[in-house]
C-alpha cells in the first residue's frame, strides 16, 4: 500500500511539473504497482508524455491507460472532464463494470514496463 501511495505521489509530482502536461485531466490510481491513468488527453504527445513518466517510476510493473484524447470525446463530456478535480484512490482498482479487463502482459523484469490502452467506453 504504501509503495503505490509513493508511486501515485511521485507521478503526480511529475505531471504537475511538467509544463508540456495539463496534469488535471488526469486521475491516477496504483494498485499493487499498478499504474491506472483515466482522463482526458489534449494531445497524443501529452498522452505519451504522461505514460512515459509512469514507465518511469520506480516499482512500476505495468500500467494501463483509460485516457482518451480530447478529439475523440464530445464536447460536453470534455468539458465537464477538464473542468472537473480529479480524485485519487489507492485501494482499488477503477470500478467500471462497461470497461474491459486489462490482461496481463510483460515480464515483470526490471525496465519492462507494459503499457495498456484500454477503451474507456
Amino acid at each position: 500500500y504504501a509503495r503505490d501511495v509513493r508511486i501515485a505521489n511521485e507521478l503526480r509530482a511529475k505531471l504537475t511539473f511538467d509544463r508540456e502536461v495539463s496534469a488535471v485531466n488526469y486521475s491516477i490510481d496504483t494498485v499493487g504497482g499498478v499504474v491506472y491513468l483515466m482522463g482526458i488527453a489534449l494531445s497524443k504527445t501529452e498522452l505519451d508524455r504522461v505514460v512515459g513518466h509512469a514507465r518511469n517510476i520506480e516499482s512500476v510493473r505495468r500500467v494501463v491507460s483509460y485516457v482518451r484524447l480530447i478529439d475523440e470525446v464530445p464536447q460536453s463530456d470534455a468539458t465537464e472532464q477538464t473542468a472537473a478535480t480529479p480524485t485519487d484512490t489507492m485501494q482499488s482498482a477503477p470500478a467500471s463494470a462497461s470497461a474491459p479487463a486489462p490482461s496481463v502482459t510483460g515480464t515483470g523484469a526490471p525496465g519492462s514496463v507494459s503499457v495498456e490502452t484500454l477503451d474507456p467506453q
